[in-house]
């Protein structure tokens, strides 16, 4: 989700809230060692790197553009007007330490996929500040499409999911009919063919300016087929890779370079993100999708996910309503485990690397039309040689094409969301987005976001014939907790935490006291606090909440201020080497997203922490009608200064507030006039 938005946050670290607020008191808190520490008050107010357009030289001297989407040769790729795009939509960033060095890797959510690099700075009192950046060559592996939430593997890398399935069924059929692919599979495949330079013209513009036609959600309707049409696709049929694409990328840092490869063992879907547990073989993966599943991934070899075998998630609903009864307002169940087969990288790479026109769909499966009778809404295949199956709203009648070679492997690996469906895994969960890992005392939980609980997973009747979970629609969602023996098999699933529907000036939204549509999830790793990051359209605001996992304790400590905004990203660092944690978090928004976090922290030996509420959460302040937003939103940047640290090689000791002289933003006086307003609350309470 994409708007203008910026975070304004007051956090406060501590045993008592109240003396916390109590301006400078230090707090007593009891250390894992038992021993007494003294901390002072914490300003968590949120801290700017970088911004996209911000430019800085990188290790090779070359000035580089945070955001600025690159093509294979790393030339600009040119939008519908003929300029270089600039992707204001970063998602996750990764912190890591390679060398005594501090990296960020931040990707971006949009098709071309840029990557960029941070080298970054820590001054004494633990502020961050951008040294230099460089992007990420991913031409070797076809580039990269729409990237969004990720993780840090045990061995300190950037882990990140493609988070589009492109169907490539769909894209062999019209192709075939020399006619652009469907939907957002076309405008994809557009954006990639950019990104290879080979670009579409319109009609009547031969040798103009270059036209993508399309944006990775799809083409034009009216489009018509210009007179290079023939030329293009055939360009198309020997250079574009579909199987390239929906895969979980890995980038590491070595003498302080990036590495970019993908991780095709780990199948192929919508990713969301996957996590890597602690015995470095067992992966969860989540699929974002109307209709997916969820994958468990075990390696052969720790620390090596070249090689192992793929487990798709079956639900057995233990909470399930007898006929006639309501529905339960989330879901209970067991979960076991149905294995997709082995899956090899290498085997997996050497025939996605084909063009659509050497390898696709029909290579794996051959399909029939769906019966469908509507007095019954039943659907079924003709021919019993084939599978019903279910995907992201699609049903399909299947049959493997046994006569290509390793077909059982291409499917599980190459159409996994497909195959967990042909094998009779659960593919009903909606938009299931973050997941991470919580061990602690006899905690050890897997804790799993449905972003909108809705369609497949209720009682909707296009889709009454599925069966593994059926429940109360919550368009708010819910965080799921999904229990871990100790070799890191998923046995049960209940909910953690749902958001709470309710209204606002007669229309649909979420209550403020719960997490609404969450979507990237941490664990402040050592403490029960869950990061939540929200993605959500049912309220003016996407918020940045911690849940208790002990208490279920909800407390919001950063909001977006604008409407269709999305917070991304959040995550709790423990930089290795530092005596520091952080907070990160990065806002997608319409110009100049910025790229940052909450703190320091100065937790080492640290028991407990708790989480001061931002003052300024209240039911009034979220009605976009009230005064205060009509008062405040659109204020003169100039009205309350500036909120930005522009990049230093030598950050300040303090967040600078130098203004940004005719950046264009939507609603930046009025983050700062929240920052100052939750300050006084504070200062007053």
């Amino acid at each position: 989700m994409r708007s203008a938005a910026f975070l304004a946050l007051v956090v406060c670290l501590g045993v008592a809230q109240q003396a916390c607020a109590e301006g400078g008191r230090a707090l007593k808190v009891q250390t894992k060692e038992e021993a007494t520490v003294e901390i002072p008050k914490l300003d968590g107010t949120f801290n700017v790197i970088m911004r996209v357009g911000d430019q800085l030289k990188g290790p090779d001297g070359k000035v580089a553009t945070l955001g600025l989407v690159i093509d294979s040769k790393g030339a600009p790729v040119l939008n519908n007007v003929g300029k270089p795009m600039l992707d204001d939509g970063p998602d996750f960033m990764s912190y890591t330490r390679v060398d005594g060095k501090l990296y960020g890797i931040v990707q971006f959510e949009t098709s071309p996929a840029p990557y960029y690099v941070l080298e970054l700075s820590e001054s004494n009192d633990g502020h961050l500040g951008a040294v230099s950046l460089q992007a990420v060559n991913a031409s070797e592996w076809e580039g990269s499409i729409r990237p969004c939430a990720g993780s840090i593997t045990p061995w300190n890398t950037h882990l990140g999911g493609e988070e589009t399935y492109l169907n490539v069924r769909h894209i062999e059929e019209d192709l075939k009919n020399n006619e652009i692919p469907r939907g957002y599979d076309g405008g994809h495949m557009l954006a990639m063919m950019a990104y290879k330079g080979v670009y579409l013209l319109e009609e009547g513009t031969s040798g103009e300016k270059p036209k993508m036609n399309a944006n990775m959600y799809g083409v034009e309707a009216e489009f018509i087929q210009p007179d290079e049409a023939d030329v293009y696709f055939k360009k198309v049929m020997k250079e574009f890779k579909p199987y390239m694409y929906g895969h979980n990328v890995e980038i590491a840092i070595k003498d302080g370079k990036p590495t970019f490869s993908k991780i095709l063992s780990l199948g192929r879907s919508s990713f969301e993100a996957g996590y890597v547990f602690p015995d470095r073989k067992t992966v969860y993966l989540t699929d974002d999708a109307k209709g997916g599943g969820l994958l468990k991934f075990i390696a052969d070899t720790p620390s090596d996910l070249s090689k192992g075998e793929m487990f798709a998630a079956k639900i057995n609903q233990t909470n399930a309503a007898e006929p006639g009864e309501p529905l339960p307002a989330s879901l209970e169940g067991e979960i076991t485990w149905i294995s997709l087969g082995r899956l090899d990288h290498d085997i997996l790479l050497k025939e996605a690397r084909k063009p659509i026109g050497e390898f696709a769909f029909s290579d794996i499966f051959s399909a029939i039309p769906v019966d469908f009778d509507e007095a019954t809404n039943v659907r079924s295949c003709a021919d019993a040689a084939y599978k019903l199956v279910f995907w992201d709203r699609n049903w399909e009648c299947l049959k493997l094409n046994m006569e290509t070679p390793n077909v059982e492997m291409l499917a599980a690996g190459l159409e996994t969301r497909r195959y967990i469906s042909y094998v009779g895994g659960t593919t009903e969960f909606n938009k299931m987005e973050g997941l991470t890992h919580h061990q602690l005392g006899d905690k050890n939980q897997l804790f799993l976001a449905i972003s909108y609980q809705e369609k497949a997973m209720t009682n909707d009747t296009k889709w009454s014939q599925l069966s593994d979970i059926k429940v109360e629609e919550n368009y708010c969602g819910c965080v799921y907790a999904i229990d871990l023996d100790q070799d890191y098999n998923a046995y049960k699933i209940s909910a953690e935490v749902c958001g709470e529907m309710t209204t606002l000036a007669n229309e649909p939204t979420c209550s403020m006291d719960k997490p609404s549509n969450p979507d990237n999830l941490n664990m402040m790793n050592g403490y029960p606090w869950l990061v939540v990051s929200e993605d959500s359209s049912n309220r003016h605001q996407d918020l940045l909440m911690m849940h208790n996992v002990d208490t279920k304790e909800n407390i919001a400590v950063a909001a977006a201020e604008t409407t269709g905004s999305e917070v991304t990203a959040g995550w709790f660092h423990e930089m290795e080497g530092s005596k520091y944690s952080y907070v990160t978090a990065n806002y997608q928004v319409d110009t100049r997203a910025p790229l940052g976090y909450l703190g320091p922290f100065a937790l080492e030996g640290v028991k407990e922490v708790t989480w001061q509420p931002n003052r300024l959460f209240d039911a009034k302040y979220m009605n976009p009608y009230s005064p205060f937003y009509a008062d405040t939103r659109d204020a003169p940047f100039e009205q309350f200064g500036a909120e930005a640290q522009q990049p230093s090689t030598n950050p300040p000791s303090s967040p600078a507030a130098t203004p940004d002289n005719g950046a264009s933003r939507m609603g930046v006086g009025s983050a700062v006039f929240a920052i100052l307003a939750s300050l006084l609350a504070l200062a007053m309470h």
